[in-house]
């Protein structure tokens, strides 16, 4: 609401979409601007306190001045209301008052808030029993999640009744209404009648076959026997009676099930089973080397299509992840329909769904594990495979038959009481068939390829442990059984992992498990997966249990939808599936949440429940109480329970990352006069050693000079005095300057928006489209259709698929203040002439000499002159120069419209930037982000400002030799040098970077970014040092590092920007890097770009240059070091050239005790980073719409090449909002006692032309451990 006639329409507009379904005038609309104004960046923070205050104290707040409503928007037939009074905010309907708070922004930037009161007891989550195994489980069935849940494609008639009578009752009054031509609506069915103690469920397609199956249950309820019931359920017709009967399990299938075209109704009807093999794609696509749906869906009319998928479907290592995708998708089906199992088990690779089920490993690592066990296990190469075989008799005989067969032949699976599978040596398999068929019983060999759960796969074990090894494993969160004992799994990690280890080449104890399940409490199986043969198993082993109910959820040959709605009518019937009722809405707390409770058999104290202490004596008193109970709880839990407190862990962003976070390209901008500042050679220019800085021309000089500047002096010994300065030699001298630069001529873009952007956002978007030409992201034409269906080219954008997911962060300090120094320079120089022309003509009436006139006259007629050559006119392009607007400008420019954000930590900018970026993209809000960054303070307008500003702190030398002012490290230091550049990067989830058949330059291990609220320009070492262990820290406990091992090949990219040495940046970094590493500091090479290029303020120069140092194995040397201070010690200094690095960690300070900090890896391979051309060519088909896309560097930007507009709709991107990485990048192999070179590094660094400059290492500093391409000269040291 910002009272614009255009703004305030489209805002409401926007509000009625999302609101259509409200009732006209019912809910309240109104703003807070109008109390106090637009504060810009502060507005919504005003809304919000606003929102709080209204929900604080329940009344409507209104809205000044909004009696009379803007004539276009029309209130009558919109949900909203103006409210220009204060009014009680009644309860909505026993549900929270809710609140919504909208924030808009200059350049497309927009967020919305949503927010609830507090209610006390309403957010209380359902307590979770404590579970032990293998016994003392609890038999009460497990309550579903009250979620919206979807509407099913086929009918569900839902009869309920108190009692048998009263049921058929109602069965008899709905089929004369059916006889009539009566049809239920497709809906779940009503809680009132699931809760009845008689209920009767019936699955139908349309009326007919309603009609028929109410026939039949009419006849069957005439005598209401379970036998006749049961065998109604083949009809879809299912009745129950009474509580649920027991617990409930889910059942996995594993290889054997699958089918071709499975799942495929299913997921045409249902979101949630096609995202589940979306995201199975994402994993297998770089594993299989195209998508899993491909080896599933195919035209089933095409006879050799459908021969050639059944035969892939085969293949272990493609059969496998598809029946764990398709276990998966119909769990999570069932769950939005509101079912929870109890217990879970699965049948052989279903294990590894199960595992999923019990959270004890993600899907996508599910799927990684499940991959790696089938290859592995295809791949064991043996004499001999061994065979299996299945076979119909009795357990008792199968192994009693076994024992007179010679060689090697085991049961492999023993499934039920009256089939099992067996497997061993070819020949044995082959005998020991013979040998049932001579006796009578039913046994025929299976096609595969190897024995499994035998001996034989053995092998295959060792792999696959490796595999689990660096996989994430958590303790499962609700009892499932282990194929290998037939008992419940172990909660360790470790334990979990033998378990699954050992699983592959040991026999399967199904029939023991399904007893174990049993004996727990569970009296309904569902099988969870495609066809039955679970549920088979199940009915056998139980055939004497009466109280057993067996179901499955799909099947080819009844149809997958019918299938799945009478799993439902059988679950709804049996008494699962009831919702919750929603939690009671109360003002004020009655008592505390319920404790925990115990399984039976296990003593614990109940805590007694009381109100709130009134006092800090009673609260200590209850704390205490609590304390001993819950050690006494714990004290008496029986051995291998799951405790419930097991399950409520906080969330741990160190935890193992499930995918990867990587940079995949950069841009880079330097200084240098004689140089453009985006030169193509710019980052290797800088691994070869190369100088930037130069002299600043006397003009600039003079200026600080006439500001009249006080200087803070420091001594050697940190003290300090002031002194004004009065001539040019008492002013900097030095600076890194930019040379040539031209957006337009470069890059192509537009001179119209190029009038609209600050410098800095010049250079970020330069170093932006540098960036995504380098990760092999181009952008595409986009065209607009016309009124006679023309299409007409538009804008080069990111192609649709990209869109949305990408993000863009603009790092700088210094935004916007070239534009503004600008437009008053030239405001003041022009009113100064109108100033100088008005004097000069009041001065002309006081004299009438001939010889003064004419002088006076000269002057007037230059100044109308200079006048008329340069006149002024505000620019109406102000607010959009001057606002700090790159990171909106940049994304509307490529059409990114993911998160949008600028970040000024000072001189850290860049590399908070890199921190924000991986949270916003391991949370799942977008998945990649364009860091760009920039600034400028060494320009003509600047640099007279920003350059007297570090004059005044006495932060910067005045020294006119660079190598007497760029002395990093050195005992010399005395002063910084300004700079100026551009940055970008592009930060994405490995599963993006593989999706186009690319690898990243280096993987993002960890960074960090925090302020230590110390100084304004000194650093907290004690600090500094903190953040830098947190850093390694997460590094380690994220991927299994150690920091010792790092450390010999670890490039320390330095921040120091050679300051007085007392308090300055070097003293705190090597602190931090010798308390953070300890010894083995003296290994770490360090490096330091700003004595070639100066401080660039907040542009990252050192995040690109970490990069590349990983990517090309050359690190920069550490310029004109000569002289060692005692007080940093011994150092590591880089003296250019080849090491043998191959971890980057990267310290980043700014004024305003600003730090951040990131820890790289480098990704092995080649420096083509197209590691798979055909797939980068489909991906590139797939986002264009083209059907052979071909690329185009135009003016430094990637693009594909335009044919017009596609014919076809490019594919959308299979990213799903709120989903992180799920893919990790690849690791360097460990280089331990070897010689680690990135190739090819021995032709590249001929190619790159690179000689040693002479620069120096501290001579009392350990040599590196490994052998260097270039040595320097030997020096002697006074």
């Amino acid at each position: 609401g910002t009272s614009t006639r255009v703004g305030d329409v489209v805002e409401v507009e926007s509000l009625n979409l999302v609101f259509a379904g409200a009732p006209p005038g019912s809910i309240a609309l109104g703003s807070v601007k109008s109390n106090i104004g637009h504060l810009k960046a502060g507005a919504g923070a005003a809304g919000m306190l606003k929102a709080t205050l209204a929900l604080h104290h329940k009344v409507l707040p209104p809205t000044l001045n909004a009696q009379t409503p803007n004539p276009n928007i029309d209130f009558s037939a919109s949900p909203f209301y103006l409210n220009h009074e204060t009014q009680p905010w009644p309860q909505p309907n026993g549900v929270p008052r809710r609140v919504g708070v909208s924030a808009y922004g200059f350049g497309g930037t927009n967020f919305h808030l949503v927010l609830e009161e507090y209610v006390p007891g309403a957010l209380t989550r359902k307590t979770q029993k404590v579970v032990a195994a293998p016994t003392g489980i609890d038999s009460t069935p497990t309550a579903t999640t009250p979620l919206a849940r979807p509407k099913p494609v086929r009918g569900i008639l839902a009869l309920g009744a108190a009692t048998p009578t009263a049921l058929k009752e109602k069965l008899d009054e709905t089929l004369t209404r059916a006889e009539g031509g009566w049809t239920p609506a497709r809906s779940l069915p009503k809680p009132a009648d699931l809760k009845a103690t008689e209920r009767l469920v019936i699955d139908f397609g349309d009326h007919d076959e309603l009609l028929d199956r109410l026939h039949k249950a009419q006849k069957v309820m005439g005598f209401d026997s379970p036998q006749a019931w049961k065998a109604m359920q083949a009809q879809g017709i299912f009745r129950g009676s009474g509580p649920a009967n027991g617990k409930l399990a889910y059942l996995f299938p594993g290889q054997g099930s699958q089918y071709v075209n499975m799942g495929r109704e299913l997921a045409a009807e249902y979101p949630i089973v096609a995202q589940t093999i979306a995201e199975a794609d994402a994993v297998m696509t770089p594993i299989l080397g195209r998508p899993l749906s491909s080896y599933i869906f195919i035209d089933s009319s095409d006879p050799a299509a459908v021969n050639q998928a059944q035969f892939d479907l085969m293949q272990t290592e493609i059969t496998q992840p598809a029946m764990l995708t398709m276990d998966e998708a119909l769990r999570r089906l069932l769950a939005q329909f509101g079912f929870r199992p109890d217990m879970v088990m699965g049948h052989s690779l279903g294990e590894y769904a199960a595992l999923t089920a019990a959270g004890v490993m993600p899907f996508a690592e599910c799927l990684e594990a499940a991959a790696a066990r089938g290859s592995e296990m295809s791949q064991v190469r043996v004499e001999d495979n061994g065979k299996m075989a299945a076979v119909l008799a009795p357990i008792e005989v199968v192994e009693a038959t076994l024992q007179e067969v010679g060689g090697y032949v085991v049961p492999a699976n023993i499934n039920s009481r009256s089939q099992c599978v067996i497997g061993g040596a070819s020949q044995a398999v082959e005998a020991a068939v013979g040998l049932f068929e001579s006796r009578g019983y039913r046994a025929m060999q299976l096609p595969v390829s190897h024995a499994f759960h035998t001996s034989i796969v053995a092998p295959a074990s060792a792999p696959l442990r490796q595999m689990l090894d660096r996989l994430h494993f958590t303790p499962p969160t609700l009892p499932l059984v282990a194929n290998l004992t037939g008992d419940f799994y172990p909660t360790e990690v470790e334990a979990i992992k033998d378990v699954l280890q050992a699983q592959v080449a040991s026999p399967v104890q199904w029939v023991k498990g399904l007893e174990t399940l049993y004996n727990a409490g569970v009296r309904t199986f569902l099988e969870v997966g495609p066809k039955r043969a679970l549920r088979g198993f199940a009915n056998d082993v139980f055939a004497d249990k009466g109280d057993v109910l067996a179901l499955l959820t799909n099947h080819p040959k009844q149809g997958e939808l019918p299938t799945f709605n009478q799993a439902l009518c059988g679950l709804y019937a049996a008494g699962f599936g009831v919702p919750e009722p929603a939690p009671e809405i109360r003002e004020l707390p009655v008592t505390a949440p319920a404790a925990v409770s115990t399984p039976a058999g296990n003593v614990a104290t109940t805590p007694e429940v009381k109100t709130m202490p009134q006092s800090n004596d009673q609260l200590g008193q209850l704390l205490a109480q609590a304390l001993q109970q819950l050690a006494g709880q714990q004290m008496n839990a029986p051995a291998g329970a799951i405790r419930a407190d097991q399950f409520r862990q906080p969330y741990d962003r160190n935890e193992l990352p499930l995918g990867s976070v990587v940079i995949s390209g950069t841009g880079l901008g330097l200084p240098g006069a004689e140089k453009p500042v985006m030169d193509p050679d710019n980052a290797l220019r800088i691994l070869r050693g190369e100088q930037f800085v130069d002299l600043i021309p006397t003009r600039f000089r003079q200026k600080m000079v006439d500001k009249r500047i006080v200087r803070l002096v420091k001594a050697e010994d940190g003290s300090g005095s002031f002194a004004t300065i009065d001539n040019t030699d008492e002013v900097i001298k030095l600076a890194g300057r930019p040379g040539y630069f031209d957006l337009t001529e470069e890059y192509g873009v537009p001179d119209k928006l190029i009038e609209a952007l600050d410098i800095t956002t010049q250079l970020a978007m330069a170093a932006g489209l540098d960036a995504l030409r380098e990760a092999g992201i181009p952008l595409v034409q986009t065209y607009k259709r016309t009124t006679t269906g023309k299409y007409l080219p538009q804008n080069w954008l990111l192609p649709e698929a990209l869109r949305d997911e990408t993000g863009v962060i603009f790092a700088s300090a210094f935004p916007g203040g070239d534009r503004f120094a600008d437009e008053f320079s030239r405001y003041y120089a022009f009113q100064g002439r109108l100033d100088k022309l008005a004097a000069l003509e009041d001065l002309r009436r006081y004299t009438n000499d001939s010889q003064t006139l004419y002088e006076i006259d000269r002057r007037i007629a230059d100044l109308h002159e200079q006048i008329e050559a340069e006149p002024y006119h505000f620019d109406r392009r102000f607010l959009f120069r001057i606002l700090c607007m790159g990171h909106s400008q940049f994304a509307q420019y490529i059409g990114a419209r993911g998160p949008n954000a600028h970040v000024n930590a000072a001189c850290a900018s860049t590399a908070q930037g890199v921190a924000v970026a991986e949270d916003w993209i391991r949370t799942g809000r977008c998945r990649r982000v364009i860091v760009i960054g920039a600034d400028n303070v060494t320009g003509d307008q600047l640099l007279e400002w920003v350059g007297a500003g570090f004059l005044g702190v006495g932060a910067i030398t005045t020294s006119d030799k660079v190598d007497e002012a760029a002395l990093p490290f050195d005992r010399r230091r005395h002063g910084t040098i300004m700079g100026m550049g551009a940055c970008a990067l592009v930060i994405e989830s490995e599963d993006a970077v593989r999706e186009r058949g690319m690898r990243g330059l280096v993987e993002l291990l960890s960074s960090e970014t925090s302020n230590s609220a110390f100084h304004g320009t000194r650093l907290d070492v004690d600090h500094i040092a903190q953040v830098m262990n947190n850093l390694v820290t997460a590094a380690e406990r994220r991927f299994g590092l150690h920091r010792h091992a790092m450390a010999s090949q670890l490039v320390f990219m330095s921040h120091e920007t050679f300051t007085p040495a007392r308090g300055g940046s070097a003293s705190a970094e090597v602190v931090a890097l010798r308390s953070t590493f300890g010894e083995a500091a003296n290994e770490i090479v360090v490096a330091n770009t700003k004595g070639f290029t100066g401080h660039p303020m907040g542009v990252g120069v050192e995040d690109v240059i970490a990069v590349k140092i990983l990517e090309y194995g050359i690190v920069p040397p550490v310029p004109n070091f000569k002289e060692v201070d005692p007080d940093l010690g011994p150092l590591n200094l880089s003296r250019g050239g080849r090491y043998p690095v191959q971890y980057a960690l990267h310290l980043a300070a700014g004024f305003g005790s600003q730090i951040a900090m990131t820890l790289t890896r480098r990704i092995p391979g080649s420096l083509d980073r197209v590691d798979n051309k055909p797939k980068y060519q489909r991906w590139l088909a797939d986002v264009s719409g083209y059907d052979w896309a071909e690329t185009e560097v135009e003016k430094r930007v990637l693009r594909v090449k335009a044919q017009g507009n596609p014919l076809r709709q490019p594919l959308p991107s299979n990213w799903q909002y709120g989903t992180g990485p799920t893919v990790r990048a690849i690791a360097p192999e460990s280089v331990a006692g070897t010689a680690y070179r990135p190739a090819p590094m021995a032709d590249l660094q001929a190619s790159l032309g690179f000689t040693a400059p002479p620069v120096y290492a501290a001579p009392d500093g350990p040599h590196h451990p490994r052998e260097r391409a270039v040595t320097p000269p030997p020096i002697d040291v006074p």
